[in-house]
């Protein structure tokens, strides 16, 4: 039994059959109200009872709702057959059925070999506009081929159908590779990274190769490639076309079209639309009278007999494998397999990336924006389960987008990176006006756009690494292959960088280090240096294509405007146009962004926009376009939203999840018997929701939802299951699958976990369980189950707070904040130590006499180091007192490093070195986790005041306590100093030893700032060796290395000014002058900013003076030596290299007749010949 004409599916009347294909019938309908004439389609009962397709059919309905175009087909609604409507054809109930738009024509399959060339060039454009748009918002079709585009007989335009295997691009990533799972399309144009399962790979491309064999089909009247399903797999691999026989006059230049759409190597294919659109626009656009033969293809023989096109062999060529009898997808992936083709054996050059290098150059940006825009339409009480899936388009806002359409050309046009800032009230369009830039520049080809999503629990680097794994495609990959993935797409943008790949899978896949996974792991020093690593992929991103950074909710995640600065900062960042979204309500860390944007007040690269409500109009027509209410309810509607839009839709939603409309005279109107009032906020809205969704719950799905709650609006799969567990929940299978249903949550198959669709359902929840009593045993129960790893701190201090545990968290809150402090993260240090304030607030009977010392501790520690530095000089010694009297050895410890570093930035370096002793023999005592930092320090100011044996015990002391403690990377730092100590003594060789001790260690553990490190040591040495084009080459490595980490002035100023003595060496003087006069002539008040120290600024103005003296620039010389020799007799710094410069200084002043100022010089090496004496115990360069 089928489906007939007369059955009643939801608002329409079935009425004869149009068409049956594989999997299901497609029906004349027609709305029951208004008599719209509708097309119905409609699973055959057989492939209804079979889940995957059904799957299909829901990815259809889903695909279409959200794409609204008008080459693309539209859909009104869908639903499920019910029993009431079949009660004498049993097997039809549940059956899914989809109402489309009708188009009164054929498929294109019907003209293939009888389209002429312009009539057909115009439909390809009109195709390649529908894909652009699906594509921009990151759908791809995935069976593109003349049989699903369908051509209308009264307007000449085509519609693009059957959206059965689209998936959006992170939906496809999600799927099981190379299992078979994913094998879906059709034989004859399916792209050969589709018949690998490779759903990685999967992109635009693939569409386009697909339109590319269409083409073909179109011209020639048959696919380029027949045979068995295997068959045509390897010659859709080989892609060596057959030759061109085309049915009508068409362009030479199209073949070569079609070749570029159809390269098997995905990197070598048009990688946009809108860039095929372009290519084909290039070709002539009518059929001269006097054809040339040069400049066209001329009709073969068959032309002359249009039937000798095999209309039903075409048919056949063009069955999906789904329809082809007897072949299996997994058959397809496994011969793909047994042949061991791969998609990375290709090209990965620049060129390969785009194809033609006029092609791949993005269309100019026209100053106007504006578009003819698709809109709804809504039939008569139809597409009520439509309405969560349809976007959202723009409407009004024409202030806003002009500015955004501005900037966009702005930076382009400049070639530099700029930013907008879209502020407002919590659903007032921020995110839909960032949204429709990306997806407006990306569907015209003129950007492609990388989304950051900041959570209000997520930290920079977490907002940073999600982003990145989506962008890159890495979910659901081991290290080693997300390591290739990602060395392929640097190779294709130029980049060849393994060092880069890596710290790029590090941030995408924060898996825990193992040392001894040689090359698979890094070491970041700061936040700084893992942003430079992203700003290096979207540079060269932006080099091919300019880029829209898409940074969502920007103000939840401290430091997230580090990545914006570092872009603004970049010297050639080329065209990035940054569209930042903010909350303007206090609090919420908008304060921190107001402070950032305060301190660019004065760039004109960075904008703040303001976005308001609605116009009273603007806010009718949005509310009226939701989906065709009533326009009494529609006012009433408009009229309490007061002008923000996410309160319209999410009121709108909540009454149709709830069943609360029905068809009504002019539209949906509210049920008479529902009596519901509008709510006054958002959160009222979604409390209405839960309410609906709860009382249908039975108490333990209540309770798994509630923990759900507790554990965080991104839940994993594990920690939900064991807190059940701990909490005595049963757990149940099928409650994912029914709010995922409801729209309630969002499921991530690969992560192993779902996400609550908003924020205020997951608020709901929490509240409903604190009004129920059962938020604080939740919260226990979350607490108990998280591992007790410092990364889950902060979470668990929380949990602890809500199960009214809070003095619990105080201790462990602390020791993170210290935790975060030693390793440079102060950023999540303050919000820790913030997050122990705010306990200690609500509690103050807490606040023990330890406790107040240890808060003040921190607070101290958070400082920044400037008045850190200026505070410790007054109050050391009170803090030491109350660090004494609570017997805290780590607090003693920290406050004897801290005051360190300070004398030794005042130039005291004797100071510095009794007060690192000191840490040193207190952490040897007490076995400090601070002794190999502590030993590391005296190590650096022993070689800095000339006490080498010194040095040289206090690094063996690192090394052995470092190695004991596994400690790889301090291993390697250590003997970076142990090199530095026999470049010292004149033992080069010994020297060597030690730094490639050093090296392999920082190799192995990824520590990209210790390798610029032990590249600018190679420098010394090699200079020391008198090899001064090594020494260049090393030093330019190490400013290589030092600048692509984003390290700040410090490192790179250093080597620089070592750069600038090998250049004097090389009697370059011109290029040592350009690098050390900005350090010599630094003011005293800016040179902490510039990350000048006190040895290095005087370092400099002894390379200077040496320039002068060239120069015969007597006077300045002068002054730069007598600054020295009283700067380093005061310091008390002695230093090799220092001797060196003062004695060749000495020796140019001398030559130039200019005793007194060779005098001088002779003073300043004297001085340091004197501090450099040998011990008697030195080694010789015999045996490392």
């Amino acid at each position: 039994m089928s489906i007939r004409a007369g059955d009643i599916l939801g608002p329409f009347r079935l009425g004869s059959e149009l068409g049956r294909g594989g999997m299901a019938t497609v029906h004349h309908a027609s709305h029951r109200l208004d008599g719209t004439p509708v097309a119905i389609k409609v699973l055959l009962p057989d492939f209804a009872r079979q889940s995957s397709f059904v799957e299909n059919f829901t990815h259809e309905v889903r695909g279409v709702a959200a794409l609204l175009h008008p080459r693309i087909t539209a859909i009104y609604d869908h639903g499920v057959i019910p029993e009431q409507q079949v009660p004498d054809r049993p097997e039809l109930v549940g059956t899914p059925w989809l109402a489309m738009e009708l188009v009164d024509g054929k498929p294109l399959t019907a003209h293939a070999g009888r389209l002429e060339w312009p009539r057909l060039r115009t439909i390809l454009l009109q195709l390649l506009g529908a894909l652009a748009h699906a594509h921009a918002r990151r759908f791809i079709h995935r069976d593109i081929k003349p049989g699903n585009v369908l051509l209308s007989q009264s307007t000449g335009d085509i519609k693009l159908t059957d959206f059965g295997l689209v998936q959006s691009v992170a939906s496809i990533h999600d799927l099981k590779r190379l299992g078979g799972a994913d094998v879906q399309g059709t034989p004859s144009y399916m792209a050969p990274e589709q018949f690998e399962g490779d759903a990685a790979s999967i992109g635009p491309w693939t569409d386009l190769y697909a339109l590319g064999a269409a083409v073909w089909t179109l011209v020639c009247g048959k696919p380029p490639y027949q045979g068995s399903v295997e068959q045509r797999y390897m010659l859709h691999q080989a892609g060596i076309l057959p030759s061109f026989t085309p049915r009508v006059a068409v362009p030479r230049g199209l073949l070569d079209w079609i070749s570029h759409a159809m390269q098997p190597e995905p990197r070598r294919r048009y990688r946009h639309a809108a860039d095929a659109a372009r290519a084909l626009r290039r070709l002539a656009g009518s059929v001269p009278e006097a054809l040339d033969t040069q400049s066209w293809w001329l009709p073969s023989q068959a032309a002359a007999e249009p039937e000798a096109v095999d209309l039903a062999a075409l048919d056949a060529e063009t069955r999906t494998l789904s329809e082809v009898e007897g072949v299996a997808s997994s058959d397809v992936s496994e011969t793909a397999a047994q042949f061991g083709w791969s998609l990375g054996d290709g090209p990965t050059d620049a060129e390969a990336l785009v194809g033609a290098s006029e092609v791949a150059a993005p269309p100019r940006i026209p100053a106007d924006w504006r578009t003819r825009m698709a809109t709804p339409r809504h039939l008569h009480g139809a597409g009520l389960t439509l309405y969560s899936l349809r976007e959202r388009g723009v409407v009004g806002r024409e202030r806003e987008r002009e500015h955004l359409w501005r900037q966009l050309r702005r930076v382009v046009a400049r070639d530099r990176a700029g930013v907008t800032v879209l502020e407002g009230t919590a659903g007032i369009g921020k995110t839909t006006l960032a949204q429709w830039l990306a997806w407006s520049a990306d569907e015209r080809g003129h950007a492609q756009w990388v989304k950051v999503h900041h959570g209000a629990s997520d930290g920079l680097l977490s907002a940073l690494g999600a982003a990145l794994a989506t962008h890159l495609r890495l979910v659901g990959l081991d290290r080693s292959s997300a390591l290739h993935r990602v060395q392929d797409h640097l190779a294709a943008l130029g980049l060849h960088d393994v060092e880069l790949a890596v710290g790029l899978v590090q941030i995408a896949r924060p898996d825990a280090d193992v040392e001894d996974a040689f090359g698979m792991s890094v070491h970041f020093g700061s936040h700084a240096e893992q942003v430079a690593s992203v700003v290096r992929l979207l540079v060269a991103t932006a080099g091919h294509r300019p880029v829209v950074l898409w940074l969502e909710d920007i103000h939840h995640a401290p430091g997230a405007w580090m990545l914006v600065e570092q872009l603004l900062e970049h010297d050639s960042a080329g065209p990035i146009q940054v569209v930042c979204t903010a909350a303007s309500e206090s609090g919420d860390g908008s304060e921190d962004l107001d402070a950032c944007l305060a301190a660019r007040a004065e760039d004109d690269r960075v904008h703040r926009l303001e976005v308001g409500p609605f116009s009273t109009a603007d806010g009718a027509l949005f509310v009226q376009d939701l989906l065709g209410l009533e326009l009494s309810l529609a006012a009433e509607v408009e009229a309490r939203c007061a002008g923000n839009p996410r309160f319209a839709v999410q009121l709108v939603a909540d009454w149709v999840e709830r069943g609360l409309l029905e068809p009504g005279a002019g539209g949906f109107a509210l049920r008479q018997e529902a009596n519901v009032a509008i709510p006054d906020t958002l959160l009222d809205i979604w409390r209405q929701r839960r309410r609906g969704v709860l009382d249908d719950l039975a108490p333990a799905r209540i309770a798994a939802v509630e923990l759900g709650a507790v554990l965080g609006n991104d839940v994993d799969q594990r920690e939900w299951e064991a807190a059940q567990e701990q909490a005595g929940v049963a757990s149940d299978a099928s409650l994912m699958d029914a709010l995922q249903r409801r729209r309630l949550i969002v499921v991530h198959p690969k992560r192993r976990g779902w996400s609550f669709v908003h924020a205020l359902f997951r608020e709901s929840v929490l509240e409903w369980a604190r009004e129920h009593g059962r938020l604080a045993p939740w919260s226990a129960a979350c607490a108990a189950v998280l591992p007790r790893e410092p990364v889950y701190v902060a979470r668990r201090a929380q949990l602890l707070v809500e199960a009214g545990r809070s003095e619990e968290a105080l201790d462990p809150l602390g020791a993170a904040v210290l935790l975060e402090f030693d390793r440079n993260e102060m950023g999540r240090a303050r919000s820790l130590f913030a997050q122990r304030s705010a306990i200690l607030a609500q509690m103050p009977e807490a606040e023990t006499e330890r406790r107040a010392y240890h808060t003040d501790l921190l607070s101290l520690l958070l400082l920044p180091d400037a008045k850190r530095r200026e505070v410790l000089r007054t109050e050391a010694a009170r803090y030491l007192e109350r660090a004494h009297g609570f017997d805290d050895q780590d607090g003693i410890i920290r406050l004897s490093l801290l005051q360190g570093v300070d004398a030794y930035l005042r130039g005291e370096p004797s100071v510095s070195m009794g007060l690192f002793e000191q840490a040193l023999e207190r952490s040897r005592r007490t076995r400090s986790r601070h002794f190999v930092n502590a030993a590391n320090r005296v190590a650096f100011v022993a070689l800095q005041t000339g006490d080498l044996t010194r040095s040289e015990e206090a690094s063996r002391e690192a090394i052995f306590a470092a190695e004991a403690a596994g400690q790889t990377r301090r291993v390697g730092h250590s003997y970076m100093r142990m090199a530095d100590v026999s470049r010292q003594r004149g033992c080069l060789e010994r020297a060597r030893f030690y730094l490639d001790e050093a090296r392999i260690r920082l190799e192995r553990t990824g520590d990209r700032i210790g390798l610029a490190s032990a590249a600018n040591t190679l420098g010394s040495l090699a200079g020391r060796m008198g090899d001064f084009a090594a020494a260049e080459q090393a030093y330019l490595e190490a400013a290589r290395r030092f600048r692509l980490l984003g390290s700040g002035n410090r490192h790179e100023v250093s080597v620089h000014v070592n750069l600038g003595f090998v250049y004097i060496r090389m009697e370059r003087f011109g290029e040592a002058r350009g690098l050390l006069e900005p350090v010599a002539g630094c003011a005293p008040e800016h040179q902490a900013a510039e990350g000048i120290s006190a040895p290095i600024h005087a370092f400099a103005c002894l390379g200077r003076a040496i320039c002068r003296a060239e120069a015969q620039s007597w006077h300045g010389t002068r002054s730069d030596l007598v600054f020295c020799a009283q700067t380093f007799e005061a310091l008390q710094i002695y230093e090799g290299d220092v001797l060196s410069a003062a004695t060749l200084c000495a020796e140019v002043c001398a030559a130039a007749g200019r005793a007194e100022l060779a005098e001088l010089a002779r003073t300043i090496a004297d001085h340091q010949r004197q501090g450099l004496a040998p011990s008697d115990d030195a080694p010789s360069d015999a045996d490392p």
